[in-house]
């Protein structure tokens, strides 16, 4: 059984709120047995009844294990973070290259 004094604190200062104020990039294994994935489209709609949806970024990743990535992945995932941060999105091509969706300089 957890302590209550814990339970009080979790409940007071570690629920999220989608309340983001700076562009929020958030991979997630789909298969994940130590944080179920249930709780990603929870916090996207959190984002969305906060307002703040537009600066959120989910990323789902099909595979079993607890931040499994591969360096790929962790490299679009930045490169996603950046665009977003910069207000220029990114896109994969057909060769998995990631390149910004508009070559000229905003």
């Amino acid at each position: 059984t957890a302590d209550k004094h814990a339970l009080r604190n979790i409940k007071k200062y570690y629920q999220t709120t989608g309340n983001i104020a700076v562009p929020l990039v958030k991979a997630h294994t789909t298969l994940d047995a130590i944080v179920p994935f249930w709780h990603f489209p929870l916090y996207q709609q959190k984002t969305v009844a906060q307002g703040t949806s537009a600066l959120f970024t989910g990323i789902p990743v099909p595979r079993f294990g607890h931040c499994i990535f591969t360096l790929d992945e962790i490299a679009f995932s930045f490169g996603q973070l950046v665009q977003k941060v910069k207000e220029r999105p990114l896109v994969q091509d057909q060769a998995g290259m990631v390149q910004p969706a508009s070559l000229e300089q905003p």
